[in-house]
């Protein structure tokens, strides 16, 4: 009798290490997938900025090409292109030819509504069209 109550309560233990051995490994996997989640989440976002960034250089390539064609171009609000879209304000500055232009781009984020970029950027034009000087002014994302 003894040996049977024995093997019994071995039996019992044998299954109460076997559970919490499954509940650590549960909780160890729960966390391993959150991990895994939020790290995808944040390479997304990354690539989203990245995609502002590019579009608010875009903004200001095509604004130097609206320049060159027509003085007057003042700028453009929200153009598509590709998967975001981007926005520029041109600002002529006191001396002739001399030009201050603000563009923005607006990537798309899975976690967020939208990443953004901003460029600031002057510049001159040469009598013959050609770029006199460009400065970086600043470059923000988020």
């Amino acid at each position: 009798m003894a040996g049977a109550k024995s093997r019994c309560r071995e039996r019992g233990f044998a299954l109460v290490v076997a559970l919490a051995y499954l509940l650590f490994l549960s909780l160890f996997a729960a966390a391993f997938l959150r991990t895994v989640r939020l790290n995808m989440a944040d390479a997304f976002n990354d690539e989203a900025r990245i995609e502002a960034a590019g579009l608010a250089q875009a903004g200001v390539e095509k604004a130097i090409a609206e320049l060159r064609r027509a003085p007057d171009y003042r700028g453009e609000e929200d153009t598509a292109l590709g998967n975001g879209r981007f926005t520029v304000r041109v600002e002529p500055m006191a001396d002739a030819g001399r030009y201050r232009l603000t563009a923005r781009g607006y990537g798309e984020a899975p976690q967020r509504r939208y990443a953004h970029a901003e460029l600031i950027v002057e510049f001159a034009f040469h009598s013959d069209g050609t770029i006199a000087a460009l400065h970086r002014r600043e470059v923000r994302a988020w």
